[in-house]
Order: structure tokens, then sequence, then C-alpha cells
């Protein structure tokens, strides 16, 4: 392993004692080489290797009994992770600071919890009709979809051919909504909220937990990068802020 790479996590260790240093955006990639066996290990489930990071629940399918100014926004969770069966779905945050977690996500978490991931899944093709979408990154995120087979593109050449030649669009159109259906009937039956964290804390009801002594324990097995970020996870189970520089 490189001495950058290992001066970068010795930099992650004394930064993130800083006042507005934000640990979790430069550690995501980190987590991310390791996030599919860590939750396949935790959870004792074999889970489908597709895992979509920042996946969007919007708000008008979320809070569908309250009047949403903006009902095509949406809340992201970090993460969404899939058995192979497609039968049960993984909300999961990483928070790298116990004081991070707020109320207000616990919230649209339990509640994306309780409606389950399909009708949030419908919730895309809600947000993609809106004249506000991204169109061009919400094709990315649709053809991983289609990969998981919980929508269907009829043609896949086209809706890129519609979407980005000769030139990219910004917006939809109705043809090219047209080639994607959802293919979710049967599946996302169960949704389960995960949170990555540095430690234990009093349990929530509904949700469950996977602490950085577990992740570090299953990382240190991936040579010696893996034993480098496993050290700093232990180290990282200490609130920021509490030792002297």
């Amino acid at each position: 392993m490189s001495q950058a790479i290992a001066h970068m996590f010795d930099a992650m260790d004394t930064r993130r004692h800083l006042p507005k240093y934000k640990l979790e955006a430069r550690l995501a990639p980190f987590f991310e080489l390791y996030l599919h066996d860590v939750l396949s290990e935790c959870l004792g489930i074999e889970l489908d290797p597709v895992v979509i990071p920042e996946f969007p629940l919007r708000k008008g399918t979320l809070y569908q009994d309250e009047k949403i100014e903006e009902p095509n926004q949406s809340k992201n969770v970090d993460y969404v992770a899939f058995s192979m069966d497609r039968k049960t779905a993984f909300l999961v945050e990483l928070k790298t600071d116990m004081s991070s977690k707020s109320a207000d996500q616990e919230s649209h978490l339990r509640d994306a919890c309780g409606m389950g991931l399909a009708p949030l899944v419908d919730g895309i093709f809600e947000i993609c009709r809106s004249k506000d979408c991204n169109r061009r990154k919400y094709v990315h995120l649709l053809h991983l979809l289609d990969k998981l087979e919980l929508v269907t593109i009829s043609d896949p050449g086209k809706l890129n051919e519609m979407t980005f030649y000769p030139q990219p669009k910004p917006y939809w159109t109705t043809k090219a909504l047209e080639l994607v259906k959802p293919a979710f009937e049967g599946k996302l039956k169960h949704t389960r909220v995960i949170y990555i964290q540095p430690r234990e804390s009093d349990p929530k009801p509904g949700f469950e937990y996977i602490y950085f002594e577990d992740v570090a324990d299953i990382v240190q097995r991936y040579g010696e990068l893996g034993r480098v970020f496993a050290k700093s996870l232990r180290g990282w189970t200490e609130d920021p802020g509490l030792s002297a520089p």
C-alpha cells in the first residue's frame, strides 16, 4: 500500500476533530469498497452486488397525507441494498459522528420502512415526470434498477439515444418514459433500516445497528488497506474533539 493512502488515513484521524470537517464524505469511497461484504456478513443474508448510493426518497410519496410544497424533491438515504431474491430492501445510513444523527432523519427512515420501498421506487417515476428532474442522471439510476429487475427498460439503447444523442437532453419526454415500466410485483416485501455508526447507542424500535468494531473485524482481513482502515475505525469509536491535539 502506498504511503499516500496511509498518510490520508492519518490526516482523517487528525482532521476529524476540526469544527467543520466532514469525515463521512471523505470516508464513503473506502466504506463502499467493503460495504457489500460488511452488510452480508453482519446481516447473515446474501445480498445482490448492486448497492445504490444516495437513493432518492420522494417527499410527496413519503408524506402523501401532508401538503408538500415541492413533492418531487427528495430526501436521500446513503445506500440501498437488496437481498438476492429482491424481497428485502435495506436502507443504510452511515454515521461517523454519533451527534450527527437527527430526529428528522430517523422520522423519514421510519416512514420509508413503514410503507416499504416499492412505493418509493414508483415515486422515482413521479420525479422523472417533473419538470425539474435531472433526466440524464435519472437514466443512470433507472439502468441500475433495471439491472436489479425492479424496473424494465424495454429498449435501453433507444432510451440512451433519446437522452444523450445527438446531444444530452435536459428533460424527460413522454416517449422516453414509456420505455420504462415498474417490475417489482412480488418483490420488495420487506424494508429494513440499518445504521452503521461508531458505537452502541440507545436502540430505536425498528432500526438495526452495525458498529465500527464490527466493520473493523471484517475489513482487517482485506490486506494492508483493510488493516489501516480497521485501525482508524477503532479510533473513530470515540467522539471527535475529546482528546487534546
